[in-house]
């Protein structure tokens, strides 16, 4: 926010309570409930639901510099917020009798209820008052409120202080109440300290508490661009780094970061952080969850990044689509290879049938191999091919080669290459410890997931065209490095991509929803079973594929595959122990219900 004039300390408040998830149910009528997970996977229960009133002051009227910001921030948190499952009410440019007003109103009808989450958000001007016992008293400085300067008793009129701030605070019935203020403020009413070191989510969640956090000591200002606010929201929404990487961030936990972090961008500011001075209101902590929080309302596009192991997923909202083989492409694969082979591999794919999908969240990029051993180093996870002790390499026919595995594949891969060498019972076994980290859904796409992610509303036989020929712009494919490095029997794309084997995940140009490498590179397992008919009887919602059968579906085609093998409706099948150095797989994230 704006610097304000010598004779007056900036002082640009936030302040939240703030009571956010974790692992996130829903209960009938209510919203989101929230349950923390100790590290010893004991749940707590905290909060029933999670209410927001935000107040930005920036339009004054009798001597204060407007603050243009603190309304832009206050829309900005906001919306956060909402994404956060809250919901909000949003107030500008308030009076001091209208202030009152509105936080009465709503700490009367959400404060009441014990496992309610509250937030409340102010931004606007501040001002610190020295008291004759020593103690600094800062103010909301409310639009209509004169310069203490040239009109103190005006300013005590029309502004509201932090004792009435503090005692509305203990009204409250709310389990957990977090203030923020982005603002320099002193720390002696509020028993700010300078540090307090925080550590895992333990019990001591479950007691009440009221929290405090501002932007900086009384001496510092704060400017019109609030890069605490920024601070703030790039952590609880996931574009900064959790500090403690459990899953939450409490109360504690933020207030260090924020009193790490913001220095760094403005050395003039240095956020300050406790709890009230009340025993039976400093014992709990507040608690956030880490990341964004996914729900079926975001964005087509809207990119997660999952905390633990940095995967970062697609939101792809739901729909409808034809889901299998063109005509075109039956006619064109028909005269290519023929009809005995076109029965044999291709004849999966079709009739051609109407497939409608709910939304869900998908790998924005194939599992990698650094993402897959820290999975085998956090649970110590033997593949089958560590059980079995070899996998199948192509060498001019498929062999089983002793003692080859995801680590070692046949050629050189680095961190950021797709893991290969997995099988479907390896894949499925990932998707259970990412789900069991983070008490979400995760697994394998079902391939009318997979296909609806990979057409991203194209109707022709690859998401950028029918011509295989451009497919080195989007897809690491069989191509002319391909065909002298690793010798497949079939045809080649005429195209050079470059890379002989895997490349690194994202190298090559998206599809229309922003997911990287759904065609090429590795093929992907998807969830279900085989079924040859299955697309004759298939139902149109959500189809989960047969209830049993011999093979799991692959899609996508891989570096080693020829045109007619990286197509959308290309069908694979393997069976689910097998493992080749051209599979791999992605993720999905099944959203709350």
């Amino acid at each position: 926010m704006k610097n304000i004039k010598p004779m007056h300390k900036a002082i640009i408040l936030l302040f939240f309570l703030v009571f956010l998830f974790v692992v996130p149910s829903y209960a009938a009528k209510r919203g989101i409930k929230v349950v923390a997970k100790t590290p010893d996977n004991k749940e707590i229960p905290l909060y029933s639901d999670s209410y927001a009133l935000i107040v930005g002051n920036g339009n004054y009227t009798k001597g204060w510099d407007p603050l243009p910001g603190a309304l832009s921030d206050v829309k900005e948190v906001a919306e956060a917020l909402k994404r956060k499952g809250f919901r909000v009410t949003l107030k500008t440019d308030l009076n001091m009798d209208e202030f009152k007003r509105a936080f009465g109103e709503f700490s009367l009808k959400y404060g009441k209820g014990k496992n309610n989450r509250l937030l409340f958000y102010y931004a606007g001007h501040g001002y610190t008052q020295k008291l004759v016992t020593g103690e600094d008293l800062g103010f909301l400085v409310m639009v209509d409120a004169p310069v203490p300067e040239k009109d103190s008793l005006g300013f005590d009129r029309a502004s509201v202080d932090m004792v009435w701030m503090v005692t509305q605070a203990k009204r409250i019935n709310a389990r957990h109440a977090l203030f923020m203020f982005d603002s320099c403020f002193s720390g002696t009413i509020l028993n700010l300290r300078e540090r307090v070191a925080p550590s895992s989510i333990t019990d001591n969640v479950k007691y009440p508490v009221r929290q405090f956090i501002t932007a900086g000591r009384a001496s510092e200002s704060v400017p019109d661009y609030s890069v605490f606010k920024q601070s703030f929201l790039n952590l609880i929404e996931g574009r900064a780094q959790e500090p403690i990487p459990d899953g939450y961030i409490t109360g504690e936990e933020l207030g260090l970061y924020l009193k790490t972090k913001v220095p760094q961008y403005n050395p003039n500011q240095h956020p300050q952080y406790g709890k009230i001075r009340d025993p039976k209101l400093d014992q709990g902590d507040f608690v956030f969850v880490a990341g964004f929080d996914y729900t079926s309302d975001a964005s087509p596009g809207q990119v997660w990044k999952e905390p633990t192991t940095g995967m970062e997923f697609v939101w792809v909202p739901g729909g409808c689509y034809e889901m299998g083989q063109t005509e075109k492409e039956k006619q064109k694969l028909l005269k290519t290879v023929g009809d005995e082979t076109y029965k044999k591999h291709f004849s999966d794919e079709i009739p051609r049938h109407n497939v409608c999908v709910n939304g869900f969240w998908i790998g924005k990029y194939e599992v990698t191999l650094g993402q897959f051993r820290r999975f085998i180093d956090d649970t110590g996870y033997q593949t089958d091919a560590d059980k079995e002790g070899f996998s199948w390499i192509w060498n001019g026919k498929w062999e089983k080669k002793e003692g080859y595995n995801w680590q070692k594949t046949g050629f050189k891969q680095e961190e950021n290459h797709p893991v290969v060498n997995v099988s479907w019972d390896d894949a499925k076994a990932f998707s259970k410890w990412l789900s069991d980290k983070k008490g979400n859904n995760f697994r394998l796409p079902t391939e009318a997931e997979w296909e609806y992610a990979c057409r991203a509303g194209t109707k022709t036989s690859r998401f950028w065209g029918d011509n295989p020929e451009d497919a080195c712009k989007y897809a690491n494919v069989y191509d002319i490095t391909s065909k002298r490095v690793s010798k497949f029997k079939w045809a080649n794309h005429k195209c050079d991509d470059g890379y002989g084997n895997t490349s690194p995940v994202g190298s090559f140009n998206p599809n229309k929803f922003g997911i990287y490498d759904m065609l090429g590179n590795v093929y992907e397992w998807c969830e279900e079973w085989h079924g040859k008919d299955y697309y004759k009887k298939s139902p149109k919602h959500n189809p989960k594929g047969p209830s049993n059968g011999s093979y799991r579906v692959l899609r996508g085609g891989s570096w080693g595959d020829s045109p007619w093998g990286v197509r959308c409706a290309n069908h694979g099948r393997n069976y689910p122990g097998y493992r080749l150095n051209v599979d791999g797989f992605r993720v999905l994230l099944v959203p709350p219900q």
